[in-house]
């Protein structure tokens, strides 16, 4: 349902327009002045503005005029007036004013008006949405045969030199080929985090969906913690308390690698010395898991207002990646309509829960 605000100083005009839009299938909301609807702007979103001109406290012109002010402002705006003078449509045009209707008019007229101009927002926003993703699909395919063909090149030399300086028993080529296997498979990493954050992004067509295959979560939990908590160094840190034996329809693959990002940030965001709990638990139709550190180097607060492609603090605690791992879990979460609450740990930390439905 198309919504509608009305901003119109006449009570009786303000009403009629009212019943005709309730009439015709819209949701209308109502301002008096040009001041009371910018504050409703401020709060709430709206398919199309229709203003009167002449108006108490702030007119129809002023009110166009602070709302273009925004850049991304681009809701269609039509005037109102019983004024056909050229000055007052010049004026209302170079605000950028989409339409003009001229009181008294009729019901006909009215909704016409309306319907043209948010069918030409509807197929404007659907022709970029559909060019947005042509060129998604595009920078993927290209991107991505440019990326892994050298990128597999690097990893078949690496090994093979690696060999060759085995045998020569040349433990600074050996060390070498290390360091090279280790960059190139981080970029490797990187980069397939970024192609199914795209995917995700994109609804979630190109990742597959189990409904029928389930597994046993507790299994996965058990093991990517230990995994992570070796990698980094920390074993005495990991607590895992109860884990639920459940059986879940979430893709397996999905699954691990959203528990993968939430546990690794936990160690991430915390020093060694501070413990990192994992626990989860059947309630009802959901399976609810916490993942909760003892750090001291970020706030529920900022990780709430996470942004894609976003590090914390990167100057103070030099972090590697490009900051998809959050976006990653939350679009994965996003796809199953599950939950993801943060919420301070006292004295010290962070407590991650995801709610994911059985």
């Amino acid at each position: 349902m198309y919504k509608v605000l009305v901003v119109e100083d006449e009570k009786n005009i303000r009403y009629s327009i009212q019943e005709i839009l309730l009439f015709s299938g819209y949701e209308v909301e109502l301002a008096e002045n040009g001041l009371v609807g910018l504050q409703i702007l401020k709060a709430k979103k709206f398919d199309l503005i229709l203003c009167d001109v002449m108006m108490p406290e702030m007119d129809g012109f002023e009110l166009l005029a602070t709302l273009k002010k925004d850049e991304t402002f681009n809701t269609p705006f039509i005037f109102l007036t019983a004024k056909a003078q050229y000055d007052d449509l010049r004026t209302g045009m170079n605000l950028g004013a989409d339409d003009y209707i001229f009181k008294p008019f009729k019901s006909k007229d009215l909704i016409t008006a309306i319907e043209s101009r948010i069918s030409k927002k509807d197929k404007l926003v659907g022709a970029l949405i559909n060019k947005s993703q042509e060129l998604e699909k595009t920078l993927e395919l290209m991107v991505g045969h440019e990326f892994n063909t050298p990128m597999n090149g690097i990893l078949s030399f690496s090994k093979m030199i690696r060999e060759n300086a085995q045998k020569w028993n040349d433990k600074e080529l050996v060390d070498f080929c290390d360091y090279l296997d280790k960059s190139s498979q981080r970029l490797h990493q990187t980069f397939n985090k970024v192609k199914l954050l795209l995917e995700l992004q994109q609804g979630g067509t190109q990742v597959q969906q189990s409904t029928e295959k389930r597994f046993d979560a507790e299994h996965i939990i058990t093991r990517i913690s230990n995994d992570i908590a070796l990698r980094s160094n920390r074993t005495a840190d990991l607590i895992l308390q109860k884990i639920d034996h459940v059986l879940t329809a979430v893709d397996e693959e999905l699954f691990t690698i959203l528990l993968s990002e939430i546990i690794e940030n936990a160690f991430k965001f915390s020093d060694a010395g501070d413990s990192v709990t994992v626990q989860s638990e059947k309630q009802a139709d959901v399976y609810v898991l916490q993942i909760t550190d003892t750090g001291k180097k970020i706030t529920a607060e900022e990780l709430s207002s996470y942004e894609s492609f976003t590090q914390f603090n990167r100057n103070k605690y030099e972090q590697q990646g490009l900051g998809a791992g959050l976006a990653i879990a939350k679009a994965i979460i996003g796809l199953y309509k599950g939950e993801l609450i943060f919420s301070d740990n006292k004295p010290s930390g962070i407590c991650v829960t995801i709610k994911l439905k059985l």
